[in-house]
């Protein structure tokens, strides 16, 4: 844990010396940024190749495969990964030959991205806050779901073009290049996309469409199961999707669902509290409601599989935009204010906690080049 908490420290008080020098010192942003980004990925290509189960599941054997393809096109269907993680572990693998490069430029991707989604939203929220938030929730996490935290991390790049403008187009084409990432990106960013569009809209409108997506929520629930099985006649990638129906709910952990719920359903309550005390704008509210109904249902999917679940995380990224939101807000005295930011810090501590259940090993971190 020590490792991680030097890194959370680090991240933070880099990004802040970044955001405080943004268009006065470019030096010193530069040299900000690249502790903010370097040392943690530099953190994560020297772990052991046992500090994430993953590594093991698909990593290391799609590395150690690259020697046997000439043509990148015929190693990524005899794969059968996604197309741009496929095209990371291959051309690391013919450049350098090291599979501590291959994780440390996994790792660069995921901090990377997070870093610019945060710099990108800093008129919305403080930059350091926000990026120090993701970092809480997936750092460690990335250690082990690789390729879907590479997706949730470009796609809140994608995010704040809806944060900043209601920018569609931009949104949907980061989002498609998101789905190369993982291809649970479509579910999540599609959900996304449907409810910042339902909050541009005039009052009644929005009104229907909030009704029936919370029908759509009760509904997928319902007929998880059979909406994947009629997915996957579809053929093709769209067979994959069926494994995210089975298993069952042999993994589910009622107690660690349990307290995200109710996490979830009190940021609902806060949503329309902020509402009125006019912290957040209607249309704010409107999203970040909706944002945690979609939240509920996608941890309420643990029920059916533990990996029908990981659909939420994109959900609970946006949460490093919102409660940054609430608790920085000018309508809040100081008193309220610093408590605020406690209850922001100690959510995505639970979230931490909820979701270390995924992490497979990464914590606590582990590695044999640095002898630890």
């Amino acid at each position: 844990m020590l490792i991680f908490a030097l890194i959370l420290l680090l991240c933070s008080t880099s990004a802040y010396v970044a955001q405080k020098s943004a268009g006065k010192s470019s030096l010193l942003f530069i040299v900000a940024t690249m502790l903010a980004v370097m040392v943690p990925a530099g953190v994560a290509g020297l772990r052991g190749i046992h500090c994430g189960v993953d590594i093991l599941v698909y990593c290391k054997p799609a590395f150690d495969d690259v020697s046997y393809y000439d043509i990148f096109w015929k190693y990524h269907e005899a794969e059968g990964m996604d197309l741009f993680f496929a095209a990371l572990i291959y051309w690391t693998g013919k450049l350098s030959g090291d599979f501590s490069v291959a994780l440390y430029n996994i790792a660069l991707v995921v901090v990377s991205f997070f870093y610019i989604a945060s710099y990108k939203s800093r008129r919305e929220v403080p930059m350091w806050i926000t990026y120090s938030l993701l970092m809480i929730g997936y750092y460690a996490l990335s250690f082990n779901l690789m390729r879907q935290c590479m997706a949730i991390a470009f796609l809140m790049i994608g995010y704040t073009c809806l944060l900043r403008g209601n920018k569609f187009k931009n949104f949907i084409l980061y989002l498609v290049i998101s789905y190369f990432f993982h291809k649970t990106a479509v579910f999540g960013g599609s959900v996304l996309l449907f409810i910042h569009y339902a909050s541009t809209l005039s009052m009644w409108k929005r009104i229907v469409l909030a009704v029936i997506f919370v029908a759509s929520c009760v509904g997928v629930l319902i007929a998880f199961k059979m909406i994947l099985s009629t997915m996957a006649l579809l053929g093709g990638r769209f067979e994959s999707y069926e494994a995210y129906g089975g298993s069952g709910g042999a993994h589910f952990k009622s107690g660690f669902c349990t307290v995200l719920l109710v996490g979830d359903i009190m940021c609902m309550c806060l949503a329309v509290v902020c509402y009125y005390m006019k912290i957040l704008t209607a249309k704010e509210a409107y999203v970040y409601g909706l944002i945690c109904v979609a939240s509920v249902m996608a941890e309420s999917l643990g029920i059916y599989t533990y990996y029908a679940t990981r659909i939420g995380m994109y959900f609970a990224a946006t949460q490093a935009f919102y409660l940054p939101m609430i608790a920085t807000s000018d309508k809040l005295t100081e008193r309220t204010s610093f408590v605020a930011k406690v209850v922001v810090v100690l959510v995505f501590i639970a979230i931490w906690v909820r979701i270390s259940g995924m992490m497979g090993g990464a914590v606590p971190y582990s590695s044999s080049i640095l002898d630890i």
